[in-house]
């Protein structure tokens, strides 16, 4: 009797051990999201830990200097099902007219 309760005893700690081992492992392992799309124009590289800042900025034409927006709509629509892509913006003559370029 005593030879099946250390016997439980001992596969108890291993199976926890083991356990351990793999929780400690997946939670290392770090999500890295990153994108830069050129198209007579660039929108720089943008890199981001998590999926919700990467689907957010895709969609952000602020962050990406209004370029390439119909590759990152692709790329949007690819990478974050369930979201809403917010249009591509058909920027007028003024807007332009506006911009300082370097």
């Amino acid at each position: 009797m005593k030879r099946i309760f250390i016997s439980t005893i001992l596969i108890a700690a291993a199976v926890l051990l083991s356990t351990a081992a793999c929780n400690h492992e997946s939670s290392s392992i770090s999500e890295e999201y990153s994108y830069e799309f050129e198209s007579n124009c660039s929108t720089g590289r943008h890199t981001f830990n998590s999926r919700a800042a990467y689907c957010a900025a895709l969609a952000n034409h602020e962050l990406n200097n209004h370029c390439a927006c119909e590759m990152r709509q692709d790329r949007f629509q690819r990478d974050c099902p369930g979201q809403t892509w917010p249009g591509c913006l058909q920027l007028t003559s003024e807007f332009w007219e506006g911009q300082v370029w370097e």
